[in-house]
């Protein structure tokens, strides 16, 4: 993370500092040349033999308004950086084209599930392929057709229950009142034996 004046890490502190190398900074749209010597620890301000340590310069860059943009890089350094930088773009499109693809490949194999609807245009076209901006709202449709079942089920299941319930309880019920019967009955039974 860069800070304010463009520094890398501690102000003052060049990008590799372990490097010694000629640095370039931005000041009021100038660019500024200053060498950083690793051994020393210290900048040639200007390049005009004027040493600094990292805590001066970078203290004269802020009073200044000066912004550090990075080192000077030679011919072949920069070469390396934009060939590093194009192998990454080159490995990132590849990635993405390879994500596309399988993307693509499911989209399709979905939609064929779907048969020729997926493969209906609005306006009713009929075409060879799976239309993958159809297989979205295919996939949707379906889920809304399988929650209603599934909500309907539900319900049926409940009065199913409930009847299963009703009948239990009539059942229940109808035991009860047969033993209630049986049990007067015995009662009458046995008053009338008493009576005789």
């Amino acid at each position: 993370m860069t800070n304010p004046n463009g520094w890398p890490g501690e102000p003052g502190v060049p990008l590799i500092p372990e490097r010694t190398w000629v640095h370039v900074l931005d000041y009021a749209g100038d660019e500024w040349l200053s060498a950083w010597h690793a051994k020393d620890e210290v900048w040639d301000f200007g390049l005009s033999g004027t040493l600094m340590t990292a805590h001066e310069f970078a203290c004269l860059c802020a009073d200044e308004g000066a912004r550090y943009l990075g080192p000077c890089l030679t011919p072949v350094e920069v070469a390396a950086h934009v060939e590093a930088a194009e192998a990454a773009w080159k490995t990132a499109v590849a990635e993405h084209l390879r994500n596309e693809e399988w993307m693509r490949g499911l989209l399709e194999r979905i939609g064929n599930l779907f048969g020729a609807a997926a493969r209906t245009s609005d306006d009713g076209t009929v075409h060879d392929s799976v239309l993958l901006l159809r297989v979205p709202e295919l996939v949707e449709h379906l889920v809304a057709e399988v929650e209603a079942k599934v909500k309907a089920a539900r319900q049926k299941a409940e009065i199913v229950s409930f009847a299963a319930g009703a009948r239990s309880m009539r059942s229940a019920m109808e035991r009860s009142a047969l033993q209630a019967a049986q049990a007067e009955e015995e009662r009458i039974r046995a008053l009338k034996g008493d009576a005789t």
